[in-house]
């Protein structure tokens, strides 16, 4: 990410892009660069999380599993969260 930070501020600082692209390039890196470091679901937890979408029926879908669904969807992962 600090690579294409420093691409987006010279260009900007040359008057090649405006401030405002800039501000957006800068936003829409951040935003790819945090997505692809928080996705750290392993294989288990990925499989779990097919097995209980796949009930297709959310009635039949429990407390315990929407907690579980919760912990491993939120950002950060399932690891991350746990320590």
């Amino acid at each position: 990410m600090v690579m294409n930070s420093v691409v987006i501020e010279f260009l900007g600082v040359k008057g090649l892009i405006s401030p405002g692209e800039v501000s957006f390039l800068m936003n829409e890196v951040a935003g790819l660069f945090q997505s692809m470091r928080l996705n750290l679901v392993i294989k288990e937890e990925l499989e779990y999380i097919r097995s209980v979408f796949s009930k297709g029926d959310t009635d039949k879908i429990g407390v315990e599993e929407l907690k579980k669904l919760r912990r491993l969807l939120s950002i950060g992962g399932g690891r991350t969260a746990r320590r």
